[in-house]
């Protein structure tokens, strides 16, 4: 995914570059960084909107640690993210499923599966502010639990 930042602080998706429309096949074109992509994508198979979740927790681990995970060839024989914390750990591995069938088809629904009112819940018992999320686009998530 390439992400910018606008002039008003806005973060913006500008292209996922994965995934195409022609006419009614979804097809892939040669853009984006390997590093990124899943294993349909590279293998020229037929993509959808869950190879671009995959493109976006691949996006969502490096914001979180400042790398991004082995890549989806080293991966096939199983993968966990136990470093990272609850919730994040679930969105990273869910989005990062090495069988496209399996991974989330909605950005939407796959966001809204983790619990946020507990995790604020989490952090307001920890003595901790979740309006911080919000007030820190640039700096890494990490921070929440460094």
């Amino acid at each position: 995914a390439n992400i910018m930042l606008a002039r008003d602080g806005r973060v913006v998706l500008i292209d996922f570059g994965a995934v195409r429309i022609v006419g009614s096949e979804h097809t892939t074109v040669g853009v984006g960084s390997v590093g990124y992509a899943p294993l349909e994508v590279l293998a020229g198979e037929e993509v959808g909107p869950e190879s671009d979740i995959y493109e976006l927790g691949n996006t969502l681990h490096e914001m979180l640690t400042g790398k991004l995970p082995p890549p989806a060839s080293q991966r096939k024989h199983g993968w966990r993210a136990d470093y990272l914390p609850a919730p994040w750990r679930a969105l990273v591995e869910s989005a990062l499923t090495i069988r496209q069938d399996a991974r989330p088809k909605d950005v939407f629904r796959w966001w809204n599966s983790v619990n946020w009112d507990a995790w604020e819940k989490n952090l307001r018992a920890r003595g901790e502010d979740p309006e911080l999320t919000k007030k820190m686009p640039r700096e890494s998530l990490a921070a929440l639990w460094n």
